[in-house]
C-alpha cells in the first residue's frame, strides 16, 4: 500500500453479536474461548479470500472487471462483490459463478459541486459499513466516476486498492486517486497521466473467457470464399459507425464480394437490420450480442470504435481492423488507443469526420486487393493480444504479481 493510503485509519474489527468487551463466560473460566467466538472465528478462517470491485457504468469499464473476477473465484477459491451502478449496459453482460452484484446509483457530476460531494460521501458510508463486514483482501477499481464511492471506502477502511486503467490515457478518477493505491494495472505499455502512482504495470486488458477460449478453438480463418466483417460500436453501439455502414451498402453491393456481416449497432439494430436487408447483403445485426466472440473469432476484419476493451477483445482474437475512435471521448482516450494500434501495424485509424461510405468500401475492397498487407496486421495483432491479463490482475489483486514495472 502507498504511504499516503497507510496513514488513513483502519476498521476496527467487528466484535461478534452478543458479546462485550471483559464479559465472564463459564468456558473461559476451563481455559477455552466461548462456544460462540469460536464458531466465528471459525467461520471467518474457512471463508474463502473476498475482493471487492468498484465501478461499471459501461462495458469498456465493467468487462475487464469480471473477467478478473472469473480468474480470482474459479474453483470456488474466492468471492467476489461488485458495487456498480444501475445502467441499463449493465444487464447485458453474463457474470461467472460466486459473484454478488451490488448497485449504489451515483448520479454523474456536473462540476464537482456540493450535491456530487454529498452523494458520493453517502454512497462511501453505505459501502464502508459493507466493507467493514465482508473484509476484503482487495478492492480493484475499474475506472469511471462510478467507481468513487467503493475505492473512498476502501481507502478509509485500511483495504489494499488496485486500479484498472483500460486506456493509453488514464482517466480522470485514476489519475486522482493513483498516488494512494497500492498499484495500477495498465492496457498498454505505456500509459499517460500515471506519473504520481507509486507502482503501475502492464498487465494487459482482462477479456472475457468467452474470448479466450475462441482463441484456442481452432485456426481462426480457413481458406474460403467470402469475408467476414464485424462492425462494432461498443456496448451502446455508435450512431457514427451506424450511418456510415448504411450509407456504404450501395456501394458494397456494387463490389460484388461475398461478404457476411456481424453489426452491433445498438439502439438502430432495427433501422440497419433493414438496410441490409433492402440490399441483399448477409448480416446478422443486434442491439448486443452476448456471444459476440463465437461470432466474430474468424472474421477478416473489424470497423470499430477505439475503446480499450473492444480492442483488447479483437487483439486477443487476432483481427485487424479499421478504427474509428469517439471524438468527444474525456481526454482523448479513444483517439490515443487509435494511434497506438495503428504504431503497432493492427489498425488503420480514422477521424470520425473523415470517415464516410467511400472509406467503408475502400476498406472491405482492400481485403481482396491488400489480402497481404491484412494478414500480417492479423498476424501481429495476435502476437500483442494477451489472453493470461485476467490471471495477472488477478495476481495483483493478490498482492502477488512478479511481472515488470511500467510508466
Amino acid at each position: 500500500m502507498s504511504r499516503a493510503a497507510r496513514t488513513l485509519p483502519s476498521a476496527a474489527p467487528a466484535r461478534p453479536r452478543g458479546t462485550r468487551a471483559g464479559a465472564r463466560h463459564g468456558s473461559r473460566r476451563q481455559g477455552r474461548q466461548p462456544m460462540h467466538e469460536t464458531m466465528w472465528v471459525r467461520s471467518r478462517a474457512e471463508a474463502p479470500a473476498r475482493f471487492v470491485f468498484s465501478g461499471g457504468g459501461t462495458g469498456g469499464h465493467l468487462a475487464p472487471g469480471l473477467a478478473v473476477a472469473g480468474a480470482l473465484t474459479a474453483g470456488g477459491a474466492a468471492e467476489a462483490v461488485f458495487f456498480t451502478g444501475r445502467r441499463p449496459g449493465e444487464q447485458s453482460f453474463t457474470r461467472p459463478n460466486g459473484i454478488r452484484m451490488c448497485r449504489v446509483p451515483l448520479a454523474q457530476p456536473r462540476g464537482l459541486g456540493l450535491r456530487f460531494a454529498v452523494e458520493l460521501a453517502v454512497r462511501a458510508g453505505t459501502i464502508l459499513r459493507i466493507m467493514q463486514t465482508l473484509r476484503p483482501q482487495a478492492c480493484l477499481g475499474l475506472g469511471g466516476y462510478v467507481s468513487l464511492p467503493g475505492i473512498a471506502a476502501a481507502l478509509l477502511s485500511g483495504t489494499r486498492v488496485v486500479l484498472l486503467e483500460q486506456n493509453a490515457v488514464a482517466g480522470r478518477v485514476n489519475r486522482m486517486l493513483a498516488p494512494f493505491v497500492d498499484c495500477v494495472c495498465t492496457a498498454f505499455p505505456e500509459t499517460e497521466g500515471l506519473g504520481r502512482a507509486p507502482r503501475v504495470v502492464h498487465t494487459g486488458n482482462p477479456v472475457r473467457e468467452d474470448f479466450v477460449r475462441q482463441r484456442h478453438a481452432g485456426p481462426p480463418r480457413a481458406a474460403r470464399s467470402w469475408k467476414k466483417i464485424a462492425v462494432l460500436g461498443g456496448s451502446q453501439g455508435a450512431r457514427a459507425l451506424n450511418e456510415a455502414m448504411i450509407a456504404a451498402l450501395p456501394r458494397l453491393a456494387a463490389l460484388r464480394m461475398n461478404l457476411r456481416i456481424v453489426h452491433a449497432a445498438g439502439p438502430d439494430a432495427e433501422e440497419v437490420r433493414n438496410a441490409y436487408a433492402r440490399w441483399g447483403i448477409a448480416a446478422d445485426t443486434a442491439a448486443f450480442f452476448p456471444d459476440i466472440a463465437a461470432r466474430i473469432r474468424d472474421a477478416d476484419l473489424a470497423i470499430a470504435r477505439a475503446g480499450g476493451s473492444t480492442l483488447a477483445e479483437l487483439l486477443v482474437l487476432g483481427i485487424p481492423a479499421v478504427l474509428v475512435p469517439y471524438p468527444f471521448a474525456r481526454d482523448g482516450h479513444q483517439a490515443a488507443n487509435a494511434a497506438w494500434a495503428a504504431r503497432e501495424g493492427v489498425a488503420v485509424a480514422y477521424e470520425q469526420r473523415a470517415f464516410g461510405p467511400e472509406e467503408v468500401a475502400a476498406a472491405i475492397k482492400s481485403l481482396d486487393t491488400r489480402a497481404e498487407a491484412w494478414s500480417a496486421r492479423a498476424r501481429r495483432a495476435r502476437e500483442l493480444g494477451r489472453p493470461d491479463a485476467a490471471l495477472a490482475v488477478a495476481c495483483a489483486a493478490r498482492g502477488a504479481y512478479t511481472g515488470g514495472e511500467n510508466r
